[in-house]
């Protein structure tokens, strides 16, 4: 059992946006190996929690978002000068007084009126304005991006719209309810802030942090040492693109080796925020079972701007590799060299890939993916003379993928 295996039972991770339809949440159970959605609406941070809190009664549990947790280091720096923030000294105390200032978190759309106090904004249309709200902190001596946001191309916490991955107004939402609780007795700590991961799971059962997504790909699709593990991008907005990559990520070696098992594929498949937030916990998962470093402590600061999970096996001087369904040799080539993945047959765009189950006399066919083999192959009723004797689901698809390798591509 690695370090990470003893400190963590669960990897809770979220998909969070300011609309409640762009939100999705999966938990890894670590000592199981599984990846399970979690079904709750609505899905609050406040329902998170109390999600995090059951599984917490049976040991830690990591709650994780991909939204900023933290703020430029030149920005709290800054507004600890101004009257009323002078014990914002960090960021969780930072956001109780963010809470109670009336326009701290009102976007805006004039450049010209950008301040500490009311720093969000709405890139407007037109060439140049993202510029020109940059152009009127640094006039203010603030730098809008933390230094991961700039090593890894991110957008400035404070825009709220305007501009595709803006994340601000995901981060309002949950910054504002973080605020509410922090004051209050909790049984959970924001990390890097209060301490290290196995400190903080020494004094509480829950600890909540930042994720990202890109680097959760290339945990959970790389087949290469973290000192050649690039960030990855994924176009998961196309339904193509996401069977493709589950595809994949069910044949990976290290999902085989470690006993890894993946449920509620189908809706991943059908909304692109489901399925990051099932990736991410996969890789981060498996950096967990692999006992690799969850962060880069380059990229760690436990007074501003806080860590990101999945980052500690990335090389950021390698570039940003792509995740590319076959679409001729070149693509493939450029997929393999980052990411050692082997090209055998893909679903190319447009086609319907079919998935016969080789169970003798069994009919289902899974269309376009493997997506539902899970709950088709796991329940007895529906192979009543397969392998009668093992009731439990679990140990039936350990015996069914021992069976019917080819069925999974190995």
């Amino acid at each position: 059992m690695s370090e990470n295996e003893a400190m963590v039972r669960y990897l809770l991770c979220a998909d969070w946006s300011k609309e409640q339809k762009g939100r999705a949440l999966y938990v890894a159970n670590v000592a199981k190996r599984e990846v399970r959605r979690v079904r709750h609406f609505p899905l609050t941070l406040d329902s998170a929690l109390a999600h995090a809190s059951e599984l917490a009664r049976q040991g830690g549990v990591l709650l994780s978002f991909d939204l900023p947790l933290g703020l430029p280091h030149s920005f709290l720096s800054a507004i600890r000068s101004l009257s009323g923030w002078e014990s914002a000294f960090n960021f969780p105390r930072f956001l109780p007084i963010a809470a109670q200032a009336p326009s701290f978190f009102m976007g805006q759309t004039d450049p010209s009126q950008w301040s500490l106090r009311q720093p969000f904004f709405i890139v407007p249309a037109g060439a140049g304005a993202r510029a020109n709200f940059e152009q009127a902190a640094q006039r203010a001596g603030i730098q809008l991006r933390r230094r991961i946001d700039i090593r890894t191309g991110g957008n400035p916490t404070f825009i709220t719209a305007g501009i595709p991955g803006s994340v601000g107004s995901a981060a309002i939402d949950v910054w504002l309810a973080l605020a509410r609780l922090l004051p209050l007795p909790r049984e959970f700590k924001i990390w890097p802030f209060e301490g290290s991961l196995p400190d903080l799971f020494t004094a509480v059962p829950i600890v909540i942090a930042e994720n990202y997504p890109r680097a959760a790909y290339a945990a959970a699709f790389s087949a290469v040492s973290s000192t050649q593990r690039a960030r990855m991008r994924l176009s998961k907005s196309r339904a193509e693109i996401r069977h493709e990559a589950i595809r994949c990520l069910l044949s990976r070696q290290w999902v085989h080796d470690s006993g890894v098992e993946l449920y509620d594929t189908d809706a991943a498949l059908a909304d692109e925020n489901e399925f990051d937030a099932l990736v991410t916990a996969t890789g981060l998962l498996r950096l967990v079972i692999e006992g690799e470093p969850l962060s880069s402590s380059a990229f760690e600061d436990p007074v501003a701007e806080g860590g990101i999970l999945g980052t500690g096996t990335i090389n950021f001087d390698l570039p940003e590799g792509d995740f590319i369904p076959d679409r001729g040799k070149g693509n493939v080539e450029t997929f393999n060299r980052s990411f050692n993945v082997s090209s055998k047959p893909r679903l190319r765009a447009g086609a319907r890939a079919e998935f016969r189950c080789p169970i003798p006399n069994c009919t289902k066919v899974f269309v376009g993916s493997r997506g539902g083999w899970d709950a088709h192959v796991g329940t007895p009723r529906m192979h009543p003379n397969w392998e009668p004797e093992i009731r439990d689901h679990r140990e039936r698809l350990r015996v069914f993928r021992a069976q019917y390798p080819k069925f999974f591509g190995y």
